[in-house]
């Protein structure tokens, strides 16, 4: 069965499994727990400016998400990626 792995990605190209979820998961579940890691490592402004509603003048890209339906990331250094795997 597969499963959703997290990993978190540092400046110095080293990456780190944060953690396994169960497959069956959503991807919106999923993006929501990546969120939450990224969060932890953004400042309070941060998080509101992050926030804001998409084309607002001073919103910053920190929560939003790229990727794909098997594999999400999230963040800017370190960034979090999360992948659907066997």
């Amino acid at each position: 069965m597969p499963i959703w792995k997290i990993y978190k990605h540092d400046s110095d190209a080293d990456s780190k499994l944060v953690g396994e979820m169960p497959g069956n998961m959503s991807q919106s579940e999923v993006a929501e727990v990546m969120k939450r890691l990224v969060c932890r490592q953004l400042s309070e402004e941060e998080i509101v400016t992050s926030s804001l509603r998409h084309g607002t003048k001073l919103r910053k890209p920190f929560l939003d998400s790229i990727g794909q339906e098997t594999e999400l990331h999230f963040g800017e250094n370190p960034y979090f990626r999360a992948s659907l795997e066997d």
